[in-house]
């Protein structure tokens, strides 16, 4: 039986790149000096090779996960907050837990759809993948934290252009993550609970709520009625977190 090293090398990054996951792959290298010095020479391929095959929605969760770390993570005090392209290694760790996030968001979601089938309205909606939704409700979220960025543009351009599949979808997850999701479930996501949960003493306490959720899911709603509807909402919706419609 031919050794391991007697492989050759585009084979030995075939292995690695069809690791489970970066854990497995970072435990192969380790096992010979030869693995490691090909992990070593090769681990950004290696590794966004591994997290595509891994990570539902892994544009979207990419594109969020980059913006996250250059406004509010590791990025947003260094030079490489105005780079074009970022290693992996600068975001992997905040990709892997927005993975995560979604989906405990789109298993609590399916939960709750499978619940619902007595309503006549959902059993005859059809929906996209949870993942891409969540991903573009946090995008959302994080725009009116700040606004500053710059991605109202893009944001609305996707959201004109979506389907119908992708807009209900947007809007039925942010209704269940606004008020119809579990404690546990909308503490993960950082999302207060809802209005009619909160105890006597926080009925007055403006610190429960959190304005870029609601500003999320109004977008969210706005853009699906414009697609039906043509009413003009999803523009004055996303400026409104600049204080004009």
């Amino acid at each position: 039986m031919a050794a391991l090293e007697d492989l050759p090398n585009e084979v030995i990054g075939l292995i690695f790149a069809s690791a489970p996951d970066i854990h497995t792959a970072v435990s192969l290298s380790a096992t010979n000096r030869w693995l490691h010095g090909i992990w070593l020479k090769n681990s950004e391929l290696f590794a966004i090779e591994i997290l595509k095959s891994s990570i539902i929605a892994y544009p979207q969760a990419v594109d969020l996960a980059i913006a996250e770390e250059r406004l509010e993570g590791q990025l947003s005090h260094t030079d490489a907050l105005t780079t074009a392209k970022l290693p992996v290694h600068h975001y992997a760790a905040c990709l892997l837990r927005n993975d995560e996030l979604a989906k405990s968001a789109a298993a609590a979601f399916h939960r709750w759809l499978a619940s619902q089938r007595t309503s006549s309205y959902r059993r005859e909606l059809i929906f996209d993948c949870p993942h891409t939704a969540y991903y573009m409700l946090r995008k959302l979220a994080l725009a009116h934290r700040h606004p500053q960025a710059g991605f109202q543009s893009s944001l609305h351009e996707t959201l004109r252009t979506s389907s119908v599949v992708t807009l209900q979808t947007n809007a039925e997850l942010a209704l269940f993550l606004g008020g119809q999701a579990d404690h546990d479930e909308r503490m993960k996501h950082g999302m207060p609970m809802p209005e009619e949960d909160w105890p006597v003493e926080e009925e007055n306490d403006e610190s429960v709520d959190l304005p870029e959720w609601d500003y999320a899911g109004e977008v969210a709603h706005c853009a699906l009625v414009d697609h039906l509807f043509g009413f003009g909402k999803l523009e004055p919706a996303i400026n409104s977190v600049f204080g004009r419609t």
